[in-house]
């Protein structure tokens, strides 16, 4: 028989609880009540099933809603979950689905036992019936009754109000500008600028008594006529070009040339296939 392995601490605790629920005759608890117990997550209680069973020591056998154990050391296994009685949960001392839990309105089944079960457990409970548990009915509270006996009427005394203050003028936007436009602008100029403007007005004067005068003639330039581009893309194309030599029959590196040939203005990468000695094309 192989040994089973080492346990750890947590499992070592699960082993002990499953054991002694087999030895009992109890069913065996669900993940919630050993949740409580070992002080952890239920869906850490599931991941405990798995080790201690890879390990060898147990052999469970349903889902978590109602697993079966069997003991490999002793044989002995767990009772099912319809015939035997809930496993009593040592930490809080209740029997139930749900130890400490405090029972809820809502829809219960009654067991042959006579406990009330989850409706989430019918498919594996044996029920008698359907118990509906309601909520207990709150006190109404009245409200309190006013007291109708009419006191005297006394009629409001008047109360004092400040008097208004008076309505603050308020300036017009327009305003402003109106009293900056009435101010009188004086520009101050300096005696060179005053200098320099009289002095281009007498030598505009001079000009245009010349002018009258016949002494001065006007000559007006001609307006350069617009050149069409069409015209001019065709009268280049039409320039005379040295004529090209036969292309070689094998390529060149001229044929992976970027720069324009000296006879078709075409670059090597773009189909011209000369061969320029001048360029360095060698024959590969």
């Amino acid at each position: 028989m192989i040994r089973p392995k080492t346990l750890t601490p947590q499992q070592s605790r699960l082993y002990r609880i499953l054991k002694d629920c087999a030895e009992a005759g109890l069913r065996c608890p669900i993940a919630k009540d050993l949740a409580v117990n070992l002080r952890t997550s239920p869906t850490y209680v599931d991941k405990l099933f798995a080790a201690v069973e890879k390990k060898g020591w147990i052999k469970v056998e349903g889902n978590t809603k109602g697993r079966i154990v069997t003991i490999l050391k002793t044989g002995k296994r767990t009772a099912n979950i319809v015939a035997a009685p809930h496993w009593r949960d040592p930490a809080s001392g209740t029997v139930g689905i749900a130890p400490g839990k405090p029972l809820t309105p809502g829809r219960y089944l009654l067991d042959t036992e006579g406990r009330l079960q989850p409706m989430r457990f019918s498919g594996f409970v044996k029920a008698v019936a359907i118990v509906t548990v309601k909520a207990k009915p709150q006190p109404k509270s009245e409200p309190a009754k006013a007291d109708t006996a009419r006191l005297p009427e006394t009629p409001p005394e008047p109360v004092a109000r400040p008097p208004r203050a008076e309505p603050r003028q308020r300036v017009p936007k327009y305003a402003k500008a109106e009293a900056q436009a009435r101010r009188e602008r004086r520009i101050e100029r300096k005696a060179e600028d005053d200098e320099a403007f009289n002095e281009f007005s007498e030598r505009l004067n001079r000009v245009q008594q010349r002018r009258a005068e016949g002494e001065v003639i006007v000559v007006t330039r001609q307006q350069r006529a617009k050149t069409a581009g069409a015209q001019l893309a065709a009268a280049f194309r039409a320039r005379p070009r040295p004529t090209p030599p036969p292309p070689p029959k094998t390529p060149t590196e001229r044929a992976y040339s970027t720069e324009e040939c000296k006879f078709c203005g075409i670059p090597g990468s773009k189909g011209c296939a000369h061969f320029l000695p001048y360029d360095g094309g060698r024959a590969l």
